[in-house]
């Protein structure tokens, strides 16, 4: 029930909700207007008479008492001008009121139209400038399987990363959603409802329901990830908003890796939980990074190869900056992939998962991540990791 009323809210908060509620006063009001202007005017009296009346006979004995005459209504004698010009004016803000919505909507239908191209092939537009790779050890140790070796690889522009931690080489990837089988742009978590996301690709803001999945290509299957890292992050101050939305998802990642019934199945995987608080200086950093890069154009429109060569490396890390940023904290969901011949998974995986924290929180606009906790995703049976 609470969900519901959030929804609720949350729609009417977007600009086409509001629309739509002006709208509705208006018609509304238009139609009392209309349906109670004249009973409203109606003259009423009640009139008492004490005289004495004489007793007629059945009209069957005295049959010219009776008779029938039409009984007159109320005749309105006065001109509705007011009334008239009362509707003109509601009538006139209503289609105001429309026509300003489609308005706001057509532009953020064009917005998603433009972004969605510009997102299209996100690493062939921002990667062709950016060959960034993290700072990682160039380390190679064996690892559980004789004769094999981990070594340290992907970035975060290529959304996965292969960390070696005691010696277990362990996958982790950044998983993307969609909403109703429509890929869910830049999300973001809202101020008016902690566990619900908005994005430049929907209208409304959802939850994580059972609408919610994962975007393909990142995952093929889901029954492929031993285990998902969920970070609830929120601004500096508001820890009882990051708990709420490292719950949602949490609960979101059991029903990805159980089918939906966790007291029922008996899958190993594992659900590793975190809190953190949103970086707010790094979107004012961008915006610095940002001038910066414009400034330098303007600069060198007519300079040397070596000044177009520092713009060029100065616009691959602004680009890597915005493919990773957001302007407010966002939902973060990590899959992983144990190493297949690690003696301890879990104990693996969490290490993974403490030190992608530790070591590319920074670039998902994260400080101060809490400790990992574990549980597993299904509730029945002993099997575990």
């Amino acid at each position: 029930m609470a969900d519901g009323l959030a929804e609720i809210f949350v729609v009417f908060a977007t600009p086409l909700g509001r629309g739509v509620l002006a709208l509705s006063l208006l018609a509304m009001m238009a139609v009392l207007i209309v349906a109670f202007w004249g009973a409203v005017r109606m003259p009423r009296r009640d009139s008492a008479s004490d005289d004495l009346l004489e007793t007629a006979p059945p009209p069957l004995m005295a049959p010219k008492l009776a008779s029938r005459s039409g009984e007159g209504g109320f005749a309105e004698d006065r001109p509705s001008l007011f009334r008239n010009a009362l509707l003109l004016v509601i009538g006139f803000a209503f289609a105001v009121v429309l026509a300003v919505t489609l308005r706001v909507v057509s532009l953020e239908s064009a917005a998603e139209k433009i972004a969605q191209s510009r997102e299209a092939t996100p690493l062939e537009q921002s990667v062709e400038l950016v060959r960034v790779s993290l700072d990682q050890p160039e380390v190679q140790v064996e690892h559980g399987h004789p004769g094999s070796l981990c070594q340290p690889s992907g970035s975060l522009s290529d959304r996965f990363v292969e960390v070696c931690e005691s010696g277990a080489a362990v996958r982790l990837d950044v998983m993307r959603f969609a909403f109703n089988d429509r890929f869910v742009l830049k999300p973001t978590w809202t101020s008016t409802a902690p566990t619900f996301v908005t994005s430049q690709s929907h209208a409304a803001p959802f939850g994580f329901a059972d609408q919610v999945s994962f975007a393909a290509p990142e995952t093929v299957s889901v029954a492929e990830y031993d285990a998902y890292l969920v970070i609830g992050v929120a601004a500096e101050g508001e820890d009882d908003a990051a708990e709420a939305r490292a719950r949602a998802l949490r609960d979101f990642a059991i029903r990805q890796l159980s089918g939906g019934d966790r007291a029922q199945c008996l899958t190993q995987e594992r659900v590793y939980t975190a809190t953190a608080t949103f970086d707010a200086e790094s979107v004012d950093a961008l915006r610095t990074q940002h001038a910066h890069v414009n400034a330098m154009e303007r600069a060198t429109q007519d300079g040397s190869t070596n000044e177009k060569a520092r713009l060029a490396s100065t616009k691959a890390d602004l680009a890597q900056a915005e493919f990773l940023s957001t302007d407010g904290p966002a939902p973060l969901v990590i899959g992983i992939t144990a190493d297949p011949y690690a003696s301890d998974p879990d104990a693996d995986m969490k290490a993974a998962a403490e030190a992608f924290l530790a070591s590319y929180g920074g670039a998902l606009q994260l400080k101060d991540p809490s400790e990992v906790s574990s549980m597993r995703a299904c509730a029945r049976g002993e099997a575990s990791l």
